[in-house]
């Protein structure tokens, strides 16, 4: 099964969701 390759690309895409959160938290943080 693929079970793996979807598990890899969901972490993956969660881990460039939680760079790009802390990105638009910091750019809040500096300039409110």
């Amino acid at each position: 099964s693929s079970l793996g390759s979807y598990i890899s690309l969901l972490s993956v895409l969660l881990m460039l969701f939680i760079v790009w959160e802390s990105m638009i938290f910091k750019r809040i943080a500096l300039f409110p």
